[in-house]
């Protein structure tokens, strides 16, 4: 009788990276393989390169085979940042009511995302099966309450015959009209499939999926072939890149940046570093 409920956190604020799990999730509202909920409205709530095979069951809303569902304020935080999710794998069964997503139950708080608060769900695959009684159920996402140029949904793959139909259920507010966070596609229509995509067995078992994960935007590019789907691989992957040299330097509109004493360094995956030289800053 117990909602927020996930294999590593509730109501979680975080990252989690490199995790695994094939527990059997219970609860009511907002359960997700990893995580139930993002916690608190501006805090990152964040997985990365990793892995779901257990079972997700809801008997309410928002159930996820990585998150159920983003941050909730009722009404109170409009520009929370979504959640973000890359390079993750779910093979398991998801079950809810309503508003349920192979990846992401969905985002029912943020009504319009900013650019200090960038949400990704990018180069994810649902291998599962997803069921559920409602009609915002999608293979990634089960529904988003806005979609603008700030909500970044990018090269996520369902397997065809999962239970879905559609990448994402159900989309509330696309933004194409204002100058800012306006988008430039169209989402919900011939430009669906780049967000998310279902994918046949042979797709999926034949490399073309693997490529397209491995060249997504952002990708880890450490997807490997299964026998019947992609799998997380094991190799070293490049995680993230530090730019520092610039904490006490403050611009204005028009300013040039000074990028004398920048450096940059790359993380990898085993905890590495290692400085990166020749790097080019635009923008």
């Amino acid at each position: 009788s117990k909602s927020n409920i996930g294999s590593f956190g509730g109501a979680f604020n975080g990252t989690i990276i490199d995790s695994v799990s094939y527990a059997t999730v219970y609860g009511v509202n907002n359960v997700g393989g990893l995580i139930g909920i993002k916690g608190q409205s501006m805090g990152p709530c964040r997985v990365y390169d990793s892995e779901f095979h257990g079972t997700v069951e809801a008997t309410g809303t928002y159930a996820g085979g990585i998150i159920g569902s983003g941050y909730y304020g009722k009404g109170t935080a409009p520009n929370t940042p979504c959640v973000t999710i890359q390079d993750c794998l779910v093979t398991g069964a998801v079950q809810g009511r309503d508003y349920v997503g192979g990846i992401l139950g969905g985002e029912p708080g943020c009504e319009q995302n900013w650019v200090n608060g960038i949400g990704r769900i990018q180069n994810n695959l649902f291998a599962g099966t997803i069921q559920a009684s409602g009609s915002n159920v999608g293979g990634t996402i089960g529904y988003l309450t806005s979609l603008n140029r700030f909500n970044i949904v990018s090269n996520n793959f369902f397997a065809e015959g999962s239970g879905a139909t559609k990448g994402i259920g159900r989309i509330k507010n696309i933004d194409i009209s204002s100058e800012r966070f306006g988008r430039t596609d169209k989402p919900a229509d011939e430009d669906a499939d780049k967000l998310a995509k279902a994918a046949t067995a042979v797709e999926l078992g034949d490399g073309t999926t693997l490529a397209a994960l491995n060249s997504g935007v952002n990708s880890s590019g450490n997807w490997i072939q299964g026998f019947a789907h992609p799998e997380r691989g094991s190799g070293k992957y490049l995680r993230s890149l530090i730019i520092a040299g610039y904490e006490n330097k403050r611009y204005t509109t028009d300013d040039v940046v000074d990028f004398d004493g920048m450096s940059a360094t790359a993380i990898y995956s085993d905890n590495s570093t290692e400085a990166v030289t020749g790097v080019v800053y635009t923008g």
